[in-house]
């Protein structure tokens, strides 16, 4: 799941699913409410601990904190170094992720509506400039670390897909390669607040809007193929063509392998429903 989370275009929620752990896990979080604060005020912290299955949360928190501290030297390496080729491939991972989230959505009137206002939502944030990593405000990190954590919640939304488009993704990368405790001690704050937010509000939003909510979604993604284009230059989009940079014999074919990597991925989840039924 961590491994995932760093990646634009893969979900650690997908990863959860495949594994078998996603009920588990979004159970565990739905378990931090007033019952679980019960039993921290009459320090019953053992019942607490079972309460929020907290060996499985640690283990599990772990494991992503490891993979996340263990690519982000290489993933900031790769993006100095072969800005194209990587987003040519996290340009078709977030093009696959559109095309399934957008397979389990009825698309009549009222999602096609929603749609766009997630797509005009999203193609507004993509367009505001990005700010300087030395002036941001700290505040932000706290929003950017909230708003990833949905990755780690639904199933097809990448939380590295949430900072890229928050202009934060390449800030968070260095802040966790310099060991910046300032940046990443705000950020996970953040994650911490979205983690336990978010869960009830999502888990509201699907049992009760569910439809809307998936197209919503669809449309926001669709509307940040802007922000994640691998063809720039100074900043500015530009056709493939445009630049020499990259020969497109070699970023085009790594479109379609990131495609084909959440294809693949797909596959294996809706076997593993299959399995369990």
């Amino acid at each position: 799941m961590g491994a995932a989370d760093m990646v634009p275009g893969v979900s650690g929620g997908t990863i959860a699913f495949i594994a078998g752990i996603y009920e588990r896990w979004i159970t565990a979080l739905s378990h931090f409410d007033t019952k679980a604060l019960s039993y921290l005020r009459k320090i019953q912290i053992k019942t607490f601990w079972q309460y929020i299955d907290g060996y499985f949360l640690l283990s599990l928190l772990s494991g992503i904190a490891t993979a996340i501290f263990t690519l982000a030297h290489l993933l900031r390496l790769w993006l100095t170094n072969y800005p194209i080729y990587i987003w040519a491939f996290f340009f078709g991972l977030i093009l696959a992720s559109i095309f399934f989230l957008g397979k389990k959505v009825y698309w009549k009137g009222s999602a096609w509506f929603s749609a766009t206002i997630g797509a005009i939502l999203s193609t507004f944030i993509a367009l505001m400039p990005t700010a300087n990593p030395e002036h941001i405000n700290l505040s932000y990190y706290f929003f950017c670390g909230a708003f990833a954590t949905i990755a780690m919640i639904l199933p097809g939304i990448s939380g590295a897909f949430i900072l890229v488009l928050l202009g934060a993704y390449s800030n968070i990368l260095e802040a966790i390669n310099n060991f910046n405790i300032l940046i990443l001690s705000i950020f996970a704050l953040g994650a911490i607040f979205g983690l336990l937010s978010f869960s009830k509000l999502l888990h509201y939003l699907f049992k009760n809007y569910h439809n809307l909510t998936v197209a919503t979604m669809t449309g926001f993604i669709a509307g940040s193929l802007i922000k994640v284009w691998p063809w720039k230059i100074g900043g500015i989009n530009t056709l493939p063509f445009s630049t020499s940079q990259s020969p497109l014999s070699t970023s085009i074919p790594l479109i379609i392998i990131g495609f084909l990597f959440i294809f693949i991925l797909e596959i294996i989840a809706k076997h593993t429903l299959h399995s369990k039924e």
